[in-house]
C-alpha cells in the first residue's frame, strides 16, 4: 500500500498485520504443518519474501491458511498468524465479500492474552477494516485493545529522555522563538522538566511557555535539544490527546530517519511514544493519501 493512495494510519495497520503474518517467533500454524515438511519449508520461504504470498493464489497453502484462521480453539497462535495474513490481504484489495464478524468473535478473547504487539496489531487491523467498511459494525475493539503499551509505561520512559536535556541545551532551546522572552522560556522549560509529570501546564497557565520553543526544536532534527524536545512533545500528546500542536503523524514522517538512527535505549521509548499516539489517538490520519509521493514512513514492528 502506498501513502500516496492511503493515509498513514491505514498503511501502518497493514504493515503491522504483515509483520504478525511473517513473524518467525510465532511459529507455523498446525494446518500448515499438516501439509508435510515440504509445505512447511515452502511456507517459510515464500512468507519471508512476501508475508501475503501464501494467500496470494489458490491452492493447498491458501486452503490451509483458511483452515488455520477458523481453528482458534485448537491453535490460537496459528489462527492469529492466519487472520493477520487474510485481514491484511482483505484491506489491501478492498475485498467486501466477508464481514469478519466470525473472526472477531472467535479470536478476540484469545487476543487479549496474546503478546501485546500481536494483540494491538490485529485489533488495529480489525478497527481499520471496520472504518473502511469491510468489517461489520459489531467489530469494535476497545481503546485499550488497540494499545501496545499502557500510557503510564510509555510516559515513564519518555520522562527520562526529556530530563536528559543539559543546562546548555536548555539555554539554547529557550532562544528558538527568534530570541524573544528567553529568560521566561528558560524558566518555564526548567519548571516543566522538574515537575513529576513534565505536564505542559506545570510552568504557567499560558502554555506558549515553553511549548513554542520546544515545538520548534522538535521539528528540526538538527536543532540543539531535538531528542529531549521530541520526547516532551510525545509526553504532552500522550497526556492530552487534544494537545493542539502535536501533529504527531507529520512530525514522525519528517523525523523518521533520525529517530530510527538513535541508540536503542533512546530509540525504543521514542518509537513507543509515537506508536502510542498512532494506536490511541489516530495521530496518523492526516498523513498520506494526498496524491503526493512519500517515502515509507511506517513505524517498525518487532515482537518483544
Amino acid at each position: 500500500m502506498k501513502l500516496s493512495d492511503h493515509p498513514l494510519s491505514l498503511v501502518q495497520a497493514v504493515a503491522d498485520l504483515r509483520a504478525v503474518a511473517s513473524e518467525p517467533a510465532l511459529g507455523t500454524p498446525e494446518a500448515i504443518r499438516a501439509l508435510g515438511a515440504n509445505a512447511v519449508e515452502e511456507w517459510h520461504r515464500v512468507r519471508a519474501a512476501n508475508a501475503l504470498a501464501p494467500v496470494a493464489d489458490g491452492g493447498p497453502m491458501r486452503d490451509a491458511v483458511m483452515l488455520a484462521a477458523v481453528s482458534t480453539e485448537e491453535d490460537p497462535v496459528g489462527a492469529m498468524v492466519a487472520t493477520a495474513m487474510l485481514l491484511a490481504q482483505t484491506i489491501e484489495t478492498r475485498d467486501h465479500s466477508d464481514d469478519w464478524l466470525w473472526a472477531w468473535e472467535a479470536l478476540s478473547p484469545y487476543l487479549r492474552s496474546a503478546p501485546a504487539r500481536v494483540r494491538a496489531a490485529l485489533m488495529n487491523g480489525f478497527k481499520r477494516a471496520r472504518e473502511i467498511g469491510i468489517a461489520a459494525d459489531e467489530v469494535r475493539p476497545s481503546d485499550q485493545d488497540c494499545l501496545t503499551r499502557d500510557s503510564n509505561e510509555v510516559l515513564k520512559r519518555l520522562f527520562a529522555i526529556a530530563r536528559s536535556m543539559t543546562d546548555e541545551q536548555r539555554a539554547t532551546v529557550a532562544t528558538y522563538d527568534y530570541g524573544q522572552d528567553v529568560e521566561r522560556q528558560l524558566d518555564a522549560l526548567n519548571t516543566v522538566l522538574a515537575h513529576p509529570s513534565c505536564a505542559i501546564g506545570a510552568a504557567v497557565s499560558e502554555t506558549w511557555f515553553p511549548s513554542e520553543v520546544v515545538e520548534l526544536a522538535a521539528y528540526d532534527h538538527e536543532a540543539v535539544g531535538f531528542v529531549p524536545c521530541f520526547a516532551l512533545v510525545m509526553i504532552w500528546t500522550v497526556q492530552d490527546r487534544s494537545y493542539a500542536h502535536s501533529n504527531v503523524g507529520s512530525r514522525w514522517s519528517g523525523a523518521r530517519r533520525i529517530c530510527l538512527s538513535l541508540p536503542m535505549p533512546i530509540r525504543k521509548p521514542i518509537l513507543d511514544g509515537v506508536r502510542h499516539c498512532y494506536e490511541g489517538f489516530d495521530s496518523f490520519d492526516d498523513v498520506g493519501g494526498d496524491g503526493h509521493a512519500h517515502l515509507d514512513k511506517t513505524l517498525p514492528w518487532f515482537l518483544d
